[in-house]
């Protein structure tokens, strides 16, 4: 009994020492290389947030590859990924399947690639060759990044190297600050990423178009930046798929994400090689539109043109003198004075504050306004806006999107003055415009 009391006493004694057990286990920390990496980036993020451009995230739906799949496709997909992600040899001889059948694996194969961009860390198809270079058979071959010619090595080894990576992927996601806009996600994971990369122009290695060559080895071509910002993404519930096209005449590759006002384009390899994470020549090269990525010697392949039509960068203050909520500016094409009332990027809007003069006898509210480059709606008029614009006889209200109109807007205007509205506004406009100083005999009518 005593030597039981004894060998229970030890053994909690021997508990308490050990690393995690009672007392907790203790996360793991990364490479050095890799927590330098998220501290520098969290560190720029935080001296520019963003929190209103584009609060809502979008998800990249599981298997999206795989939906554009005919039944025999997506029968060899659940078969090929079933194999690889167990790491089990296989080869398919062009004597047993026919090569058609092999053009369909090599087809699939790109297809869960798309999907899940990891497996290029690990996975490749041999091609078995006769001595008059045709194709025998696509053999299974299991590699590691750093291994040129893509030689079979052991399966430990290989699972030992993808562990490093999950553990560095899982730690850049989990040390993303909390309550980020999606624009600001995508920001600290392109952060992130280039300065654990740099561009690969001498040594070629099996890793420079994979996530594990842009994240563990830091060295890398277009394409490990792109697929290692899929594959952090989606990590990280964002969509993000890989864009392919050119670039100077020379195939490239790049990311489309997506935000609340539409998809944009992500060109981590070119920020890299302009700037530093943030600056005036890193921040071009990050969530284009369509013609900005153009306009910018990029060739889009079909299937990656960008949706969105904003002008993110624009809207960096430290790069442009946009106007700030309460500023205002003078419109020659309506001559009209404009008040900024809201410069979110997602809600540019203004009112409109006093015409330039009051002289003249038809004044015109348009339905936007033009200030830097950029378009606001104009969605109200302010108080006493036209006050005493007695030679007033026309208000044309071209603009949909009123929301506010002041007290005494119209006060002094001419008592018989016409206001005319859009069609489908009448009835609201009637309401907005009741009481706003202006004579019973003014008029309301339809444009």
């Amino acid at each position: 009994m005593k030597k039981r009391i004894w060998f229970m006493f030890i053994l909690c004694i021997l508990l308490c020492f050990q690393p995690g057990i009672l007392a907790g286990a203790k996360e793991k920390e990364p490479d050095t290389r890799i927590s330098e990496a998220v501290s520098q980036a969290i560190r720029v993020l935080k001296k520019d947030l963003h929190p209103e451009y584009s609060k809502k995230t979008y998800v990249y739906p599981k298997k999206s590859e795989y939906q554009k799949l005919n039944t025999r496709q997506k029968k060899i997909y659940n078969e090929l990924y079933k194999k690889i992600t167990g790491f089990e040899d296989f080869s398919y001889s062009a004597k047993k399947y026919g090569y058609d059948y092999l053009d369909t694996v090599y087809y699939v194969w790109g297809s869960i690639l798309k999907d899940y961009p990891e497996i290029e860390n690990y996975f490749t198809f041999y091609e078995n060759n006769d001595k008059d270079g045709i194709l025998r058979s696509l053999d299974s071959r299991y590699y590691c990044s750093w291994d040129m010619d893509a030689k079979n090595v052991s399966k430990k080894t290989v699972k030992a190297a993808e562990k490093e990576f999950e553990e560095a992927a899982d730690y850049i996601v989990k040390k993303m600050p909390k309550n980020l806009s999606a624009y600001d996600k995508y920001r600290y994971l392109s952060y992130v990423i280039s300065l654990l990369t740099e561009y690969n122009y001498w040594e070629k290695q099996a890793s420079d178009s994979n996530p594990y060559g842009a994240l563990i080895y830091g060295k890398s071509i277009c394409q490990g930046y792109a697929q290692a910002m899929c594959y952090l993404c989606r990590k990280a519930d964002l969509y993000c798929v890989m864009a392919e096209g050119s670039s100077n005449g020379v195939a490239h590759a790049w990311n489309l994400v997506k935000l609340s006002t539409g998809t944009y384009h992500v060109d981590i390899t070119w920020a890299d090689e302009r700037g530093s994470i943030g600056d005036k020549f890193w921040m071009p090269n990050f969530m284009l539109t369509q013609n900005e990525i153009e306009a910018d010697s990029h060739v889009v392949d079909p299937g990656y043109e960008a949706t969105g039509k904003l002008n993110y960068n624009a809207y960096l203050s430290k790069y442009t003198d946009i106007p700030e909520k309460g500023k205002k500016y003078t419109d020659s094409a309506s001559g009209g004075i404009y008040r900024v009332t809201s410069s979110n990027l997602e809600k540019l809007q203004v009112e409109y504050y006093r015409p330039a003069s009051k002289k003249k006898t038809q004044f015109t509210i348009p339905k936007t306004i033009r200030i830097n480059g950029n378009t606001f709606k104009v969605t109200g008029i302010a108080a006493k806006a036209f006050l005493n614009c007695s030679s007033m006889k026309k208000l044309v209200i071209r603009t949909p999107y009123l929301q506010k109109i002041g007290a005494d807007a119209l006060k002094g205007i001419y008592r018989k003055a016409e206001i005319c509205v859009p069609v489908s506004k009448w009835k609201a406009y009637q309401t907005l415009l009741k009481n706003k100083g202006q004579k019973n005999t003014v008029k309301i009518v339809r444009s």
